[in-house]
């Protein structure tokens, strides 16, 4: 599955991401998702425990 984000050339929005479940709970993460130049994402909060890499794969994944 991928995620594709119509924004303006200088915009900023927040994304839920959710990215699948594990031993039945909901793994997901709350990003910033900024458009300057290119694109950058910045992780904001996990809604449940998560490896920051595993949110960072997630997105770079879901953005490309």
């Amino acid at each position: 599955m991928r995620k594709s984000f119509n924004m303006p050339q200088h915009a900023v929005t927040d994304a839920d991401i959710f990215i699948g479940y594990h031993k039945n709970k909901a793994f997901s993460a709350r990003l910033m998702v900024s458009v300057e130049n290119g694109v950058s994402v910045q992780l904001l909060d996990k809604c449940v425990p998560l490896a920051e890499n595993g949110a960072w794969h997630a997105a770079s994944y879901l953005l490309s």
